[in-house]
């Protein structure tokens, strides 16, 4: 994997700069240097004896010297060129290894006691796969990126994969846990979709409150009780029925950890005077969905409490579902971070949608299952789109159709390898498409090149039989 400096420069606040683009700043820095380098030489245009007699080179040395500064930038450009696929390549196969562990087996007693990020990043790097086809789910990749149109390649460079419920599909590593999220980070994944439950004591757990059932149930703790239902169980008394604080933390200590990884790698955004508003379609954030009881004006103040004792409060996100839910927030709570307002796709995939109703949002959160046309009146609003949950290519292909800002996935890693394997098969397109017409604006120019030989040489025998006509007549 890439060390977080190489990780915090890939997710810099500003959005990245393209490989293309990058190769256009070499190219013109390069040019630069060399022509001041050679106005230095000349004697920078100045009035000088030097200059005057500078100015009387032939015209064929000064053709040689500007040769050779073609073939310098020329040199600078491919070397940037390869420094650019050295760098996809490897982002592409970091990705993939991770993802790829999945497919592995590893002895449980191996994986217990190790740290997360050694377990994947250590062990499974020598194992990797090298194409994104072969990890588990994406064997039909390749088919989809057929169908993936010009303007969805284009798209593939900026978009941004998240992960639902801190899953990663890494074997070893339980999802959701604290553990999980530096793995997550390290593999590029910065953007998290977060269920919450809140106990009897109001007390918030990262989990969906069936993975907690399914939890307490399953160590056989529950006798007497029945399933824990929401709200009937405090904490401590989750805890000793295996409820651990590292697979279920609260809310508190993963937003702690999200903001630790943040402020390592140089991503934590704090509020400057005169400095312009976070971009979140390049911002890492944790987005808090708070089910059933848990959405309450308490409970949320909590939450912006510790977001703002990290200085994380741009970073925290709340999922707002109804109307309602928006006026609570709005008059009882102290929120100030951003909103991300959610669409389900079952009971109406295609809601109207309009500029004032989304004006309190930051962000827009649909189902991928949602309509065409809601996508499409969904993307002129101006606001980053993060659609969930996309867990295999042909979902992916059509965030990318749908020119979305990022997809949230149960399995963020894999999608991201594939991903990154679509940008540099776009790059390949791309450049094939440029020589092939290339290939045929020199097929149509010889062709008329050829044309107009050919008319040139039937001009004098044209002007010699009118010269003979004209005799005749005479």
């Amino acid at each position: 994997m890439g060390s977080e400096d190489d990780y915090a420069r890939r997710c810099r606040r500003q959005p990245p700069l393209t490989r293309r683009q990058r190769l256009v700043v070499s190219c013109v820095a390069a040019a630069l240097g060399l022509l001041t380098a050679w106005l230095l030489q000349s004697g920078g245009g100045r009035p000088t004896a030097a200059a005057a007699a500078s100015s009387n080179r032939s015209a064929a040395e000064q053709a040689k010297a500007g040769h050779k500064i073609l073939d310098v930038i020329a040199k600078a450009a491919a070397a940037s060129a390869e420094a650019s696929r050295q760098a996809a390549a490897a982002a592409k196969a970091e990705a993939v290894a991770a993802a790829s562990a999945a497919s592995q087996q590893q002895q449980a007693t191996a994986a217990k006691g190790k740290p997360a990020d050694q377990l994947v990043l250590g062990e499974q790097k020598p194992q990797q796969l090298q194409q994104s086809s072969q990890l588990p789910g994406m064997e039909d990749e390749g088919a989809w990126f057929d169908k993936l149109s010009s303007e969805g390649c284009a798209r593939a460079e900026q978009l941004r994969v998240c992960s639902h419920r801190g899953r990663l599909a890494v074997e070893g590593v339980p999802p959701g846990s604290l553990s999980a999220y530096p793995v997550l980070h390290k593999g590029g994944v910065s953007c998290y979709d977060i269920d919450f439950l809140q106990t009897r004591d109001g007390q918030l757990l990262a989990s969906h409150p069936q993975e907690v059932q399914a939890e307490v149930q399953a160590g056989g703790k529950a006798a007497g009780k029945g399933p824990p239902e929401l709200g009937q169980w405090s904490l401590a008394e989750l805890r000793a029925a295996g409820v651990d604080d590292d697979r279920f933390p609260t809310a508190d200590a993963l937003i702690k950890v999200f903001a630790a990884l943040l402020e390592q790698s140089g991503l934590l955004w704090k509020a400057v005077q005169g400095q312009p508003l976070p971009n979140y379609e390049e911002l890492p954030v944790l987005l808090m969905d708070l089910k059933a009881e848990a959405f309450n004006a308490d409970t949320i103040n909590s939450v912006a409490a510790a977001a703002q004792a990290v200085n994380a409060e741009a970073h925290v996100a709340l999922f707002v579902l109804t109307p309602a839910q928006l006026t609570l927030v709005a008059n009882q709570t102290r929120w100030g971070g951003p909103l991300i307002r959610g669409f389900g796709d079952l009971q109406d995939p295609n809601p109207p949608l309009s500029p004032e109703a989304v004006q309190p949002f930051t962000l827009l959160g649909p189902s991928i299952k949602m309509a065409d046309s809601f996508f499409a009146a969904a993307t002129q609003l101006g606001k980053p789109v993060l659609a969930w949950t996309v867990d295999s290519p042909g979902d992916l292909h059509r965030a990318l159709e749908a020119n979305l800002n990022a997809v949230i996935s149960n399995c963020p890693l894999a999608i991201r390898g594939v991903l990154l394997d679509w940008r540099d098969r776009c790059s390949e397109r791309q450049s094939r498409l440029k020589r092939e017409r290339r290939a045929l604006l020199r097929a149509g120019s010889a062709r008329e090149g050829g044309g107009q030989r050919q008319q040139q040489e039937r001009q004098p025998a044209q002007r010699t039989q009118q010269q003979a006509l004209g005799s005749g007549s005479r």
